[in-house]
């Protein structure tokens, strides 16, 4: 069956990508080397996973410019609850995790320039979601894994890749337009409100190393604040450990 492809908003140009190749890592290498800027939409045309990234040149540091990462997070789950059934439960876990009715169906994932420092205006930031739509390995039945999901078992059947797109795309410029009017204070908001792990036991693996103890919150960046089990003190995890970095000399 075909599907149309998506349309986008002013300020965006969306750009196909086809086959195997992922959106994510195409956005990362373009940007890197600098043949794709501000506002460049890259969207994997696969029917079976929502793989969606948009290129942005923030002009503040890295160590705020992060912040998309989260407003990613709130305008996906605003763009399925648009469309979504009304019962959907879309919740969030750090660092980037999208959790749909208690499983895990996605992740939000971000990349920065090889060697930019979290004091330093990046060139170019790339913001993805990466969402299953349906099941990609036959071998698993519906409800096998409990932690992993997709749209498909969770009553979103009718939803398509092109919908998700143009959803999210719409959502997160409005949030971006809400973050340069009023900070990061809205999308905090949402985000914790949303979030499952809020007061609750965490063991968070970052780095290779695991890290338990109660959820806490975020701080102003959106790392991580957590109190261990055997202290008083609040510690916290970086969000950068969970950026990825890209060489402009390392192709898609």
């Amino acid at each position: 069956m075909h599907m149309p492809d998506p349309t986008f908003p002013p300020l965006l140009t969306g750009h196909p990508v086809k086959g195997a190749v992922k959106a994510y890592e195409t956005a990362q290498s373009q940007a890197a080397g600098g043949t794709a800027g501000a506002g460049d939409v890259f969207w994997a045309r696969s029917t079976d996973t929502l793989d969606v990234a948009v290129v942005l040149e923030p002009d503040v540091p890295s160590s705020t410019a992060i912040q998309m990462m989260f407003a990613a997070m709130v305008a996906f789950g605003d763009s399925l609850g648009a469309i979504g059934p009304p019962e959907l439960g879309l919740y969030y876990a750090w660092p980037g995790s999208l959790l749909v009715n208690g499983a895990t169906a996605g992740h939000v994932h971000v990349a920065l320039p090889a060697g930019c420092r979290h004091d330093e205006v990046p060139d170019w930031m790339v913001v993805a979601i990466i969402v299953n739509l349906r099941v990609e390995n036959r071998e698993i039945e519906p409800g096998d894994d409990a932690h992993n999901t997709n749209l498909l078992e969770e009553g979103c059947g009718d939803i398509t890749r092109t919908q998700l797109v143009e959803s999210f795309c719409r959502h997160f410029l409005v949030w971006i337009n809400t973050w340069q009017h009023e900070g990061f204070k809205p999308i905090h908001e949402v985000w914790v409100g949303r979030c499952t792990e809020l007061s609750e036991q965490i063991d968070v693996i970052l780095g290779g190393e695991h890290h338990k103890g109660t959820f806490v919150g975020l701080d102003e960046t959106g790392n991580l604040l957590f109190r261990p089990d055997d202290s008083d003190e609040v510690n916290s995890l970086s969000i950068f450990d969970y950026v990825d970095y890209a060489d402009p000399d390392v192709a898609p």
